[in-house]
């Protein structure tokens, strides 16, 4: 929404509404400039002098995490990202508002797709392990973007894309969640199957266990400690 300022009140056929959707550069983690800069200034200029910026609860943050070497993650560390956004998505859930979490058209799940819905956690487990190629595991969890995570291609750049965040204007809530992705992708990628296995199967996973066992930075775990508000009953 764009308006003029300091003209109020405003009448319905002085206000001109335009989406957007923002796009940055691929930041590097490895620069001496710090990668959320240069998006925190844009977002300022959206909320201040001539604009007024608002999101609703069908705008999402997409994040792509990737090597810089522009080549995709190894075989095993793509399985073991796979295996934790598949077989922990509803623990995943708990980091996200309602509207993220119920499943629409741009918000598909990947734990309840037809193929894996009727499979024991161990089974679903075992049939990604069972891949041998990418292309396999693009199959196994869809190519259809609007799922809530996918493997993707974009600007020559092979990367895991995490979809379901909502839409934020907030630079805090921005650097939160980019810094939870990429523990995730990180710790999942580093961790032994058999222990991986362990985490994922035993039961229902919680929300502290994906803070406890994959994001562990302090920072971030506190930010998004009242997910686990929300887990069952011990």
């Amino acid at each position: 929404m764009l308006h003029k300022p300091h003209q109020y009140p405003l009448s319905l056929n002085q206000i001109v509404h335009s989406d957007l959707e923002i796009a940055t550069p691929i930041p590097s983690l490895n620069s001496s400039n710090p990668w959320d800069r240069e998006l925190e200034k844009v977002l300022h200029l959206m909320t201040s002098g001539n604009f007024r910026s608002t999101v609703n609860n069908t705008v999402g943050m997409h994040v792509h995490v990737g090597l810089s070497s522009g080549t995709h993650f190894p075989l095993p560390a793509i399985k073991k990202v796979v295996a934790v956004v598949i077989l922990a998505e509803p623990a995943l859930d708990r980091f996200h508002p309602e509207s993220r979490r119920c499943v629409r058209a741009y918000n598909k799940t990947l734990r309840f797709q037809p193929h894996l819905a009727f499979l024991s956690d161990a089974q679903v487990f075992g049939t990604i392990f069972a891949t041998s190629s990418l292309a396999e595991i693009q199959r196994l969890i869809s190519t259809d973007t609007p799922h809530r995570f996918a493997l993707v291609n974009v600007g020559g750049k092979k990367t895991c894309e995490f979809r379901q965040h909502s839409g934020t204007l907030e630079i805090g809530a921005v650097r939160m969640w980019v810094g939870f992705v990429l523990r995730l992708v990180c710790s999942a990628a580093a961790m032994g199957p058999d222990m991986l296995r362990d985490l994922l199967t035993a039961g229902p996973v919680a929300a502290r266990v994906i803070l406890g066992c994959f994001i562990q930075e302090p920072e971030v775990c506190g930010y998004y400690r009242y997910a686990t508000s929300l887990d069952p009953p011990v």
